[in-house]
Order: structure tokens, then sequence, then C-alpha cells
């Protein structure tokens, strides 16, 4: 899959990336735990999906993981999926988390858009 196209790029809001996952193709490729930290990354993130910089201890804490390391495969999971970009580098001397944006791959969501405008009526395809 190609690197994504942000959403925040695509006016796709985080519902709606959070919908498409959860009930097309995209989703039935994505472990529960994979599921899970894109629920719990899509709850960080502002209403366009941008902004998304919760950092491993939080973001392990809110998906009921018992060590932040169990969440930094499971993101590069999601990375190497298309599904979130890192926009901005850890900054440990500032105390800065690692900052993405929630994205589809873009052929992904050629064929995501295609099913919303002919289920729902919703969304024109990606040009």
């Amino acid at each position: 899959m190609d690197s994504g196209k942000p959403i925040a790029d695509s006016d796709l809001t985080k519902f709606e990336w959070l919908r498409l996952i959860m009930n097309t193709p995209v989703g039935d490729g994505l472990s529960k735990a994979e599921m899970l930290v894109a629920h719990t990354l899509a709850f960080y993130a502002d209403t366009a999906g941008a902004r998304v910089f919760p950092g491993n201890d939080n973001l392990a804490r809110a998906a009921r993981y018992s060590r932040p390391s169990q969440v930094g495969p499971i993101l590069k999971s999601l990375r190497a999926k298309g599904l979130i970009v890192q926009v901005a580098p850890a900054n440990q001397t500032r105390g800065r988390a690692a900052e993405f944006v929630l994205s589809l791959p873009r052929d992904a969501a050629l064929v995501l858009f295609d099913h919303l405008d002919s289920t729902t009526g919703h969304r024109g395809r990606i040009e």
C-alpha cells in the first residue's frame, strides 16, 4: 500500500474514518489490537483527524495495555497499512510525543468512497 492521503486533506472526518475502517474491507485486514489502537488514536484526534499525539504511555493506558512498549509495533503496523501517517517525530528532550494524522491509502480510499456513494449517497470520489 502507498503511504496514504491524510484525511485532513480529503475532507474525511475522524468519525467517517472510524466508520470506514469498521465497516469495509480495510477494517477486515486489521487485528483486534490494531483496531483497538486505531479507535484510541481517533479519540485523541481533532475532528479533521489531525493533531494526534497521545504518546505511548497515554495510548497504552487508554487502550488498556500494561506496557507502553506494546503499542509501538501496533503503531508501526498501522503506518505500514497507510491508516496513520507520522507528521512529526517524538522529542524526548522536550517531552513531546510523535504526532500523527489519520489517513487512508489512496487505493483504499477510491474503493471506500465508491462504496459510500453506492450505499449512502454521501461523499464523492477522491480524484
